[in-house]
């Protein structure tokens, strides 16, 4: 493992969304159809996980079609990105910002 990954990293490799994070899978079955169509899809995503089930936590997630060589769609590949303290900074700043106006 590179110095740079993070231990979760290694653990999610290759493992299904419903396998990773099964309470989540309701809000991401139909991302994933869409997915699959060759749609790609840019959500953001609520909910708990496993490793931290008492914090809620918001993910950006980007969801992008994989191809084969003749263009069929092999499956999905997911990016993830933990933004919640970044959501909720910009959720204060917005009240503030209300407040003052």
């Amino acid at each position: 493992m590179a110095s740079t990954e993070h231990p979760l990293v290694e653990a999610h490799l290759g493992r299904t969304v419903q396998e990773v994070v099964p309470a989540l899978w309701d809000q991401v079955e139909s991302c994933l159809a869409r997915v699959l169509q060759g749609e790609p899809v840019s959500l953001d995503l609520r909910g708990v996980t496993p490793a931290d089930p008492e914090h809620p936590h918001t993910w950006a997630e980007l969801w992008s079609p994989v191809y084969d060589g003749a263009g069929e769609v092999l499956g999905a590949s997911v990016t993830v990105v933990d933004v919640t303290d970044l959501r909720l900074s910009q959720a204060r700043a917005q009240q503030l910002a209300e407040r003052q106006a």
